[in-house]
C-alpha cells in the first residue's frame, strides 16, 4: 500500500505520537474512543477501538497468538515489551487471566495504567516498568509469556527469553509476534533478524516445540468507526510542542521504514511459539 494512503499517513501519526508522548496519547485517545462509543459500542474486548494496538493488529492475529495453551481466571500471563497494555486488555477480556506487562518506557507504563483503568481491569492487569532481560520476578511465576512487535529491537534476545524461561512454570508457553527479516532479503537497517534466529535462541534457552507460522495475511485494517474516531484523533495529538513534535518526528522516521521495508517484502510479521519443559 503506498504510504501515501490517507489512513496508512494517519496510523504513522498515530503511532509515532503513541511512542513520543504516550500520556498525551492516551488521554486523547481514552476522550475520542469515549465520544465515539456514544454512537458505535467499542468491541468489549477493545474498548478503544484498536488504535492502542501496532497498526494492522486486531482479533485474528491475537487469537491465533492465544491458540497455543488454555488461559483461564487462574493463569497468569506476562506481556514482554506491552507497551500501552491493549493485549493484556485484551487477554484478561477475552481470555479471563491475569496480566502483567513490563515495558523499558516510564511513559509508556504510566499511560498503560490510565487506559487499564479507564477499562476497569486493574484487578486482572498490572503494569510495570523494566528491563527485559532482568525481570523483577520469582522463578515459575507465569504460565504463559507473549511479546507483541517489541523485541525486534532488543539487542539481547537470549537474555529476554533466558529470562522468559526463567519465569516460566514447566510447561508455560511463550508467544511472541514480531518483525523479522524476510528470507532471502539483505541485512535491513533497524536490527530486523530473520525468524530462524528467534527459533534458535528460543531452543538454545531450553525451549522445545518451537515453531513458526506466517502471521501477515491476518493484519487488519481499522473499521469505518475506528477510522473516523483516529481522524479526530490525529488531529487532537497534532496541537503539541515543539518538544513533542520533534520526538514525534523521529518516531515516525523509523516507523516509516518500517512500513516501507514491509510493503518492499523486506521484512515479515511472523508469530513463532515455544514451550518451556515439563
Amino acid at each position: 500500500m503506498d504510504v501515501r494512503d490517507p489512513l496508512r499517513e494517519r496510523a504513522l501519526t498515530l503511532r509515532a505520537a503513541a511512542l513520543a508522548r504516550p500520556e498525551r496519547f492516551v488521554a486523547a485517545l481514552a476522550a475520542v474512543a469515549r465520544e465515539a462509543a456514544r454512537r458505535t459500542p467499542a468491541p468489549r474486548e477493545l474498548p478503544f477501538f484498536a488504535l492502542d494496538l501496532p497498526e494492522g493488529c486486531g482479533p485474528k492475529l491475537l487469537e491465533r497468538l492465544s491458540e497455543l495453551g488454555i488461559f483461564r481466571v487462574y493463569e497468569r500471563v506476562l506481556d514482554l515489551g506491552g507497551g500501552l497494555g491493549a493485549p493484556a486488555r485484551w487477554l484478561a477480556r477475552r481470555r479471563g487471566c491475569r496480566v502483567v506487562t513490563v515495558d523499558w518506557s516510564p511513559r509508556a507504563t504510566i499511560a498503560a495504567r490510565l487506559l487499564t483503568r479507564r477499562s476497569g481491569l486493574e484487578d486482572r492487569v498490572g503494569s510495570i516498568c523494566g528491563v527485559l532481560d532482568r525481570l523483577p520476578f520469582r522463578v515459575a511465576a507465569f504460565t504463559h509469556a507473549w511479546s507483541i512487535e517489541a523485541l525486534h529491537g532488543a539487542r539481547d534476545k537470549r537474555g529476554v527469553f533466558r529470562e522468559a524461561y526463567r519465569v516460566l512454570r514447566p510447561g508455560g508457553q511463550i508467544a511472541v509476534q514480531d518483525w523479522v527479516l524476510a528470507k532471502g532479503a539483505p541485512p535491513e537497517p533497524g536490527a530486523y533478524e530473520p525468524a530462524e534466529r528467534y527459533r534458535q535462541t528460543l531452543s538454545s534457552e531450553g525451549f522445545v516445540q518451537v515453531a513458526e507460522v506466517p502471521a501477515g495475511d491476518l493484519r487488519e485494517p481499522w473499521s469505518a468507526v475506528a477510522a473516523l474516531a483516529a481522524e479526530r484523533l490525529a488531529r487532537d495529538v497534532a496541537e503539541t510542542d515543539t518538544a513533542e513534535i520533534e520526538e514525534a518526528l523521529c518516531a515516525r522516521a523509523r516507523l516509516a521504514e518500517q512500513q516501507a521495508a514491509a510493503d518492499a517484502g523486506r521484512i515479515e510479521l511472523v508469530q513463532i511459539f515455544a514451550q518451556k519443559p515439563s
